[in-house]
């Protein structure tokens, strides 16, 4: 465990050094409109020894801790609240990015028992398209990481019980404390499927799974009672049932799956240089890798176990969720299930997908690999004919201000990264010495995954994120504030600048979104 730790210290380095080094933060997207000005109002109330109720500074006033996501009673939240924001915030994210590729290698070292299979799992869960992401929202990115850690000490838990039921309480409550729905959510669909499986094989005592499983979710739900229930009763009063948040908004495109292997297809270049889903603007990649791919559909047809069918199960019925109102299927959910309703971006669901192929991969590597030279050619193949015909598809038949050349050229590259690591993977396979090639297989995963969209300007010079000189008051009675008229808000919403730090200036002194520190 301490050389893949250290592997993933190395990866983060190499990714992020100008964030660690505190020369530059993140801005883009809602870091910088949203996370941080919640985290720097969070700070000030911790500083000022007040319980942060309510945010008086957005609208005409909303609740604060009630939102949850604002990670107010959230324990770690400690190292941004004490430390500089504009450095710590952007490490804070870091540290999740890290915990959650170390979770993933333990999950799948517990389940395969395989460690350059769990490595392989954790450097894919790390730095996948949806995790890379999810850097600019701290409650998300917090949510992801504890997911592993969460499924691995609670499937130890109701077989063992004892400590490890305490660290399964401890794990899912401070993910619970992170604000992460749809990570939790999913989080415990998945345990409930397995939980539900392991009690009908009955292999483990019955008496157990029944006692312990419903004790665990008791003592997590009591430990986090004090932030879950001013969100429940937010929930309970909120407008999440109107005609305004009702239907599929920025749900998965029906072609939405064949970004798995070709990262840009029917992608739209936006002005600030990043290239987004046409039609879906939650993440801007849920890319895990095309030898991922190939790996878990093998894994599916050649390992027998009840773990790697319910994850593909569940991942097919994630999938098909995700398109949103492109199926029947989530339409007739959303009647009979409330919770599926209120969850407004259907592309949410990826967040499962995108947990379970590094694990139904790492199953494929520990057990049944191909072997000799047919099977590797056919592994290899299988996903080169798919890409090339999903790049037909974009040729033939071009969305507006798609970039057919752009999709082309990554495709392409896509692929050059697939036959290295089969290459490698092969090579690993005939090797008394493994450990080079292991380690070349888990650097190629890597800079497959760090590299696989266009990397514009993503973070500004630290400095440009700590708050401007205030010569106003904060909103009181009897005092005046500023709102923006909806004209200006629509013309800040659709501006940009390919300039990541002019463009934040400009989103900063206009007042833009929750730029009002």
């Amino acid at each position: 465990m301490n050389r893949f730790a250290g592997l993933l210290v190395l990866f983060i380095i190499a990714s992020f050094p100008q964030i660690l080094w505190g020369l530059r933060t993140f801005v883009v997207r809602d870091f910088g409109n949203f996370s941080y000005p919640l985290a720097h109002y969070l700070r000030e109330c911790f500083w000022r020894g007040e319980i942060p109720l309510w945010n008086p500074l957005n609208d005409c006033g909303l609740p604060f801790l009630a939102q949850w996501n604002t990670q107010a009673l959230y324990p770690p939240a400690l190292f941004y609240l004490i430390l500089p924001l504009s450095w710590s915030l952007g490490v804070f994210c870091l540290l999740h990015l890290f915990w959650g590729g170390l979770g993933m290698f333990l999950l799948a070292r517990h389940w395969t028992q395989n460690h350059f299979a769990a490595a392989f799992a954790g450097v894919v869960f790390a730095f996948n398209g949806l995790m890379l992401n999810s850097v600019v929202w701290p409650a998300t990115i917090a949510g992801l990481a504890w997911m592993p850690w969460v499924v691995w000490l609670v499937d130890r838990a109701w077989r063992e019980g004892g400590k490890t039921l305490v660290l399964a309480v401890f794990a899912g409550a401070l993910q619970m404390l992170s604000g992460a729905v749809e990570p939790i959510a999913l989080t415990w669909i998945l345990l409930g499927t397995l939980g539900l499986i392991e009690f009908i094989r009955g292999k483990i005592p019955r008496t157990k799974i029944a006692l312990r499983a419903p004790l665990i979710v008791l003592l997590i739900s009591g430990l986090s009672a004090a932030q879950l229930l001013p969100f429940l009763d937010l929930a309970s009063h909120s407008n999440r049932q109107d005609a305004l948040y009702q239907g599929s908004q920025w749900p998965m495109p029906v072609t939405g799956w064949f970004n798995f292997l070709a990262p840009l297809f029917h992608y739209q270049s936006s002005g600030d240089g990043y290239y987004l889903q046409i039609g879906q603007f939650w993440t801007i990649s849920y890319y895990v890798g095309v030898v991922v791919v190939a790996l878990a559909v093998w894994s599916v047809f050649r390992v027998k176990s009840f773990r790697v069918w319910a994850l593909a199960v569940l991942t097919i019925m994630c999938l098909v969720l995700a398109l949103g109102e492109g199926t029947p299927i989530y339409g007739w959910l959303c009647l009979h299930v409330k919770a599926i309703s209120s969850m407004r971006f259907p592309i949410k669901f990826v967040v499962l997908p995108v947990f379970a192929l590094p694990l139904l991969a790492a199953w494929g590597l520990a057990k049944r690999p191909p072997t000799g030279p047919r099977q590797w050619l056919l592994f290899w193949i299988v996903p080169v004919i798919l890409t090339a015909v999903i790049i037909g598809i974009a040729h033939q038949y071009r969305v507006p201000n798609d970039d057919y050349h752009a999709t082309l050229l990554n495709a392409l590259f896509r692929l050059a990264f697939l036959t290295a690591i089969v290459t490698a993977l092969f090579l690993l396979s005939r090797t008394p010495q493994p450990r080079p090639l292991q380690l070349l297989v888990l650097s190629l995963v890597w800079l497959d995954l760090y590299l696989h969209l266009p990397q514009p300007p993503t973070t500004v010079p630290a400095t440009y994120s700590t708050p401007f000189e205030r010569k106003v008051t904060l909103p009181a009675p009897g005092n005046s504030r500023a709102m923006i008229p909806g004209e200006a808000l629509h013309t800040l919403i659709f501006a940009s600048d390919p300039d990541a730090t002019h463009n934040y200036l400009f989103q900063r002194f206009s007042l833009f979104s929750d730029c009002n520190r």
